[in-house]
C-alpha cells in the first residue's frame, strides 16, 4: 500500500483508490509548475544577496588595506630614522639618562613630565660612552618621528625600537621602565642570542625574512581593556639583522573597520593566518583572545577557510555557506559565514506571490472536486468508519448515507450483532475458567497424553522461573524434572494410557523439580486425571516448599550455633576464675625467679633462676593465650612478629600434638620484620587451623606430620600450615569456608572456625586460602605489610630488657601480700622507697599523711577496689591519678574491662616481668 493507492481488492478500497488518483492527476502539473518557478526566483534572489555580502567584504577589506598601509609607512620611516639618525644628541635627555634599579639599566625614568608627553622611554644595559651617545640620538630621531605619526594616527598604541643583539629597547610613548617592560613582554636582561629566540626575533632574522619584509604577530594581552596586534620590521645593516622596530594596534581598530558591514543575515570574522580572531560582526568581548576553535562554529575549521579561499566564490558548507578572501598587506582572512537559515527566513518573504498563485489553484481543485466526493467517496468513508465504530462498540449509530448505501449498513449491523453474542457467551465460559486456574494460589500445570503442556498459570511461571509462552507446547519432562527421574516420568505416563492403572494419581508426592535456572527444589504436588473423548489430560497442582525447608535447616543452625554460644560462654565463665587464680602465683613466681637471677652472683645458681624464670614465663603465656582466645574485645592491632604468634600457638598446642604421635616441623624466617596486626585474632586463626590439622591427622596415618612456615612474599609475609593426612576433596575446597557447614561428625566441631578465621584474615587485609597439593591439606595465611607506616623508632619488645633507675616513693596497693612483695622488691631494685598497702581503705588513709610518685593498684580487692581508689583519688587528690597504674589477673570477666576502659589508667596483666613493671613505671612516674 501506498499513499497513492491501497492495496485491497473491497468496493470501498477502490472507490478511495480512484479518488485519490483522480485528485494527484488534476492538481500534480499546476503545483509542479508553481513549485518549478518559485524554486528559481529563489535561487536568483540567493545569488543577489550572496553577492550584495561580497560587495561589503570588499568595502572592509578596502578598509583594512589603508589601516595597514598607514602602520607599513610609519614602520618604514623609524627603519629610516634608525640607519640615518645624526649623532647630535639633546643635552637635556643625556643629562636624565642614568643608571637606576636592582639591574643597573639605563633609563629615562627621571625625565621631567614636561619632556615625557614629548620622548618615549629608553632602557639600555650599559657600555662605552660613546655607543651611549649613538644609541641615545637614535632614539631621539626615533621619539620625534613617532610624536608625530602618533599625532596624525590615532589608531597607534605603542611604537617599539629593539636593539638585535639585547642591549637597549626603546618604547614611545613614554612609561616608567617596569611599566614599560610589562607592557611589551621584551626583557634585555638576558645575553647575546638569548633576546633573539622569541617570535618577533624569529621573524625578523634575515634567514627566514631576508628582503626585510614587514610582518605581524598573533595577539597578544596588553593589560588594557583590548588586547594588541604587533606590526614589525628588521633593520638591516650589511645582511645582518641590526634591530627591530614595531607598532602595537589594539584589537578594537580592526573591530572598528567593520562598521562598514551591516546585513541583516551572516556574520563576518576576521582571522590571521593562525586563526587567531581579530574581529567579529557579532562583537567580541574586550580583551579577548580567541582562535577559531574557541568559537565553537560547527562546520568552520581551517581546511573550509583555504577552500574558500582557493575557491574564490561562496562555498557550500554544513548548514550554511562560507565566502573567505585575503587582505592585501597583512596575513588576515575575511570569513563570512552565513546561515542557510537566516538566508531562507530573508528570501521566503519575497515569494509571497508564489505562494498566493499555489492558494488560488488549491482553492478551485477542491471546489472542483467536492461534488465527486459528495456523491461517491463521503458515503464509502461513512461506511468504513462505521465498520470501525461498530468493531469497537456495539452501540454505535448506523450512519446518515443516501438511499443508495442504506443496504450496505443493515447487513453490517446484522453480522456484527449475532457475531458478539456468540463470542460473548463463549468468552464469558473460558474467563471463568482461566479466572479459577490463574488466581490459583498453588502452580497449575496440565498436560496431554504425549506429556506436552496444556496449562501453565502464573503460580507455575513463579514457582519454575518459566514464563507461559516457553512452557505451552513443551515437553513436560524435559522443562521441569531432573534428568534423573525422566524416564521413570514417561514410563508411568505411557503404563496408564494403557491400562489405566497409576499409583501417583490422586495422591500427595514429595519430589524434586528442576528450576529454570537449573537448581532442584523440593515441592508437593497431587495430579488428577481428566477425560475428554478419547483423550486424558492431566493436571497437576503444585506447592513450592523451598522457604519452608530452608526455614527448618535454619531453625536447626541457630538452634546449634546457641548451644556452642553458651558452651563457649560458660567456658570463658571457668577461664576466669582459674586465669585469676593462676596469675597471682605465677606473677609472684616469675618475679622472684627474676630478682633472684639478679641479686645471686653464683653462675650455677643464676642459670637455675633463669630456668625457673622461663618456665613459669612459659605457663604465664599460655594463660594469656588462653585468655586473648576467650575475651571479647575490640580488635587491638599492634607490631608483632608473625613468628611470636606461631611460637604461641605452639606452645599452647605442643603437649597435644606431641601426645598424638605428630612429628612438627617449624620453619621461621628469621629476618621477619614485624607486621601490624591483633595478634590475639591471628593466634586463634592459627590455633584453629592446628586444631583442625590434629583431628585430620587422629585418622589412621602411619607418621602424621605437620610443618609451620613462615616467610615473606612480594607484599606481605605468610604463614603456612601444611599435613599429611586425607586432605579435603575438590568439590568441597570452597564450602569448607562457608558458615556452619562441616565434614566433622556430630557433636565435634561446629562449622564455624574457618569461616571466623577468613573473615578475621580478611579485616586485615590478607587471605586465608587452601592450597592444591598432591598430598593432606595446606592452608595458606596471607598478612599484607603497609608500606606507608612504619614500626615506631624506638619501640622495645617485652622481652627487652634496659637498665632504668629511679629515686621517689612508690605506693603498692595489692590485697596478696607476696604478690604485693615482689612488686615492692621490683621497685626498690630500681631504686624506689616503697610502701604496700592491702586494700584501698588503707591506701588512702597512707596519703592523708604522705605523698608518692607513682601508684601500683590491684583492681579486684576486698574492702575497696582499684577502681574504687581510683574514682576516691580523682575526687580527693586528683594530682596522683596520672600517676597510677592498674595490676590485674582477672581481665576475662565481662564486668572488669568496661571498669578499666573508664579509668584510662594503663593496666598490666599478671604474670608480668619485673623489666613491664620497671618500663610502666618509667611512663607514669612524676
Amino acid at each position: 500500500m501506498t499513499w497513492l493507492e491501497l492495496d485491497c481488492a473491497e468496493p470501498d478500497c477502490r472507490l478511495e483508490n480512484r479518488y485519490r488518483k483522480l485528485s494527484i492527476l488534476i492538481a500534480l502539473p499546476m503545483f509542479v509548475l508553481v513549485a518549478i518557478l518559485a524554486g528559481v526566483e529563489y535561487w536568483l534572489l540567493r545569488a543577489h544577496t550572496l553577492q550584495s555580502l561580497a560587495e561589503k567584504n570588499a568595502a572592509v577589506a578596502q578598509e583594512l588595506e589603508t589601516l595597514i598601509r598607514r602602520s607599513g609607512d610609519h614602520l618604514r620611516r623609524m627603519q629610516t630614522a634608525y640607519t640615518d639618525s645624526s649623532p647630535a644628541v639633546n643635552g637635556e635627555l643625556h643629562r636624565h639618562f642614568a643608571a637606576s634599579g636592582p639591574e643597573g639599566l639605563y633609563s629615562l625614568n627621571s625625565l621631567p613630565p614636561a619632556l615625557q608627553d614629548q620622548t618615549g622611554q629608553l632602557l639600555w644595559r650599559g657600555g662605552s660612552a660613546d655607543q651611549g651617545k649613538m644609541i641615545l640620538a637614535g632614539f631621539e630621531a626615533f621619539s620625534r618621528l613617532c610624536r608625530f605619526d602618533h599625532a596624525t594616527e590615532p589608531g597607534f598604541s605603542h611604537s617599539y625600537w629593539l636593539a638585535a643583539n639585547g642591549d637597549f629597547f626603546g618604547v614611545y610613548p613614554w612609561q616608567p621602565s617596569n611599566e614599560a617592560l610589562a607592557w611589551s613582554g621584551f626583557s634585555i636582561n638576558n645575553q647575546g642570542s638569548a633576546a633573539l629566540t622569541g617570535e618577533l626575533f624569529r621573524k625578523a632574522l634575515p634567514d627566514r625574512n631576508f628582503n626585510g619584509q614587514n610582518f605581524w604577530l598573533s595577539p597578544r594581552p596588553s593589560g588594557g581593556p583590548s588586547a594588541t596586534l604587533l606590526h614589525a620590521a628588521p633593520v638591516l645593516a650589511s645582511a645582518k639583522l641590526a634591530a627591530v622596530v614595531a607598532v602595537d594596534w589594539p584589537l578594537t581598530e580592526v573591530q572598528s573597520a567593520l562598521k562598514r558591514w551591516s546585513s541583516p543575515i551572516g556574520r563576518l570574522l576576521i582571522l590571521d593566518e593562525n586563526t587567531y580572531l581579530l574581529a567579529d560582526s557579532a562583537g567580541m568581548k574586550a580583551g579577548s583572545i580567541l582562535q577559531l576553535p574557541q568559537l565553537k562554529l560547527p562546520g568552520l575549521d581551517r581546511s573550509q577557510i583555504d577552500a574558500g579561499l582557493a575557491a574564490g566564490k561562496p562555498l557550500a558548507t554544513r548548514g550554511g555557506v562560507l565566502m573567505a578572501r585575503d587582505v592585501s598587506g597583512a596575513p588576515w582572512h575575511l570569513v563570512t559565514l552565513v546561515d542557510e537559515g537566516e538566508l531562507a527566513g530573508l528570501l521566503w518573504p519575497q515569494l509571497l506571490p508564489y505562494a498566493l498563485i499555489l492558494l488560488a489553484l488549491g482553492a478551485t481543485l477542491s471546489l472542483s472536486l467536492f461534488a465527486l466526493r459528495r456523491e461517491f467517496i463521503t458515503p464509502a468513508l461513512s461506511l468504513v468508519t462505521y465498520l470501525q465504530q461498530l468493531a469497537r462498540d456495539p452501540k454505535s449509530s448506523e450512519p446518515s448515507v443516501p438511499k443508495l448505501w442504506q443496504p450496505w449498513v443493515k447487513v453490517i449491523s446484522h453480522t456484527f450483532t449475532s457475531h458478539r453474542s456468540a463470542l460473548q457467551q463463549l468468552r464469558a465460559g473460558e474467563a471463568f475458567k482461566s479466572a479459577i486456574v490463574e488466581n490459583s494460589m498453588l502452580a497449575v500445570i496440565s498436560m496431554d497424553q504425549q506429556g506436552m503442556v496444556m496449562e501453565f498459570n502464573r503460580a507455575a511461571e513463579q514457582v519454575f522461573g518459566i514464563s507461559a509462552e516457553q512452557a505451552l507446547g513443551a515437553d513436560l519432562a524435559d522443562l521441569i524434572i531432573p534428568e534423573r527421574y525422566r524416564a521413570a516420568h514417561r514410563a508411568g505416563l505411557q503404563r496408564h494410557i494403557e491400562t489405566g492403572r497409576s499409583k501417583v494419581i490422586g495422591a500427595h508426592l514429595a519430589l524434586s523439580a528442576l528450576h529454570a535456572d537449573g537448581h532442584e527444589f523440593p515441592i508437593e504436588l497431587t495430579i488428577f486425571v481428566t477425560p475428554v473423548g478419547q483423550q486424558s489430560f492431566f493436571t497437576a497442582f503444585v506447592a513450592d516448599h523451598t522457604q519452608r525447608k530452608q526455614a527448618e535447616e535454619e531453625v536447626a543452625r541457630q538452634r546449634e550455633a546457641l548451644r556452642q554460644s553458651e558452651k563457649l560462654s560458660a567456658m570463658g565463665a571457668l577461664l576466669a576464675g582459674v586465669a585469676h587464680e593462676l596469675n597471682n602465683p605465677l606473677a609472684i613466681l616469675m618475679g622472684r625467679a627474676a630478682l633472684l637471677e639478679d641479686k645471686t652472683q653464683d653462675s650455677e645458681l643464676q642459670n637455675d633462676a633463669a630456668r625457673i624464670r622461663a618456665a613459669a614465663d612459659r605457663c604465664g603465656r599460655i594463660v594469656k593465650t588462653f585468655l586473648s582466645m576467650a575475651r571479647q574485645k575490640p580488635a587491638e592491632r599492634k607490631w608483632t612478629l608473625l613468628n611470636e604468634v606461631a611460637t604461641g600457638a605452639v606452645e599452647l598446642l605442643g603437649y597435644g600434638l606431641r601426645s598424638a604421635g605428630i612429628d612438627l616441623t617449624l620453619e621461621l624466617d628469621p629476618d621477619l620484620a614485624p607486621v601490624e596486626m591483633d595478634s590475639d585474632q591471628i593466634g586463634q586463626v592459627l590455633v584453629n587451623l592446628v586444631v583442625n590439622a590434629q583431628q585430620a591427622l587422629s585418622s589412621a596415618v602411619p607418621t602424621p606430620r605437620l610443618r609451620l612456615q613462615t616467610g615473606q612474599e612480594a607484599d606481605g609475609q605468610f604463614l603456612r600450615v601444611a599435613d599429611n593426612g586425607p586432605g579435603v576433596p575438590q568439590e568441597l575446597c570452597e564450602r569448607i569456608f562457608d558458615p556452619f557447614f562441616t565434614t566433622k561428625s556430630e557433636g565435634t566441631g561446629t562449622g564455624i572456625g574457618l569461616s571466623v578465621s577468613r573473615a578475621i584474615l580478611r579485616e586485615h587485609g590478607g587471605e586465608l586460602v587452601l592450597e592444591k597439593t598432591g598430598l593432606g591439606a595446606s592452608f595458606l595465611l596471607r598478612l599484607p605489610i603497609n608500606e606507608r607506616r612504619a614500626r615506631p623508632r624506638g619501640a622495645k619488645s617485652a622481652n627487652e630488657r634496659e637498665e632504668i633507675c629511679h629515686e621517689g616513693m612508690a605506693l603498692v596497693v595489692d590485697d596478696e601480700p607476696e604478690v604485693a612483695a615482689v612488686l615492692a622488691d621490683i621497685l626498690r631494685s630500681a631504686g624506689y622507697e616503697v610502701h604496700v598497702a592491702s586494700s584501698g581503705n588503707q591506701a588512702m588513709q597512707w596519703l592523708e599523711q604522705n605523698r608518692c610518685n607513682l601508684l601500683f593498684s590491684d583492681v579486684r580487692m576486698p574492702d575497696m577496689d582499684g577502681i574504687t581508689l581510683w574514682r576516691t583519688l580523682r575526687d580527693r587528690h586528683p594530682e596522683l591519678v596520672k600517676h597510677m597504674a592498674l595490676v590485674t589477673g582477672d581481665t576475662l570477666s565481662a564486668n572488669i574491662a568496661p571498669l578499666i576502659a573508664e579509668t584510662g589508667l594503663p593496666c598490666l596483666e599478671k604474670p608480668f616481668l619485673p623489666e613491664e613493671i620497671l618500663q610502666l613505671a618509667a611512663r607514669i612516674e612524676v
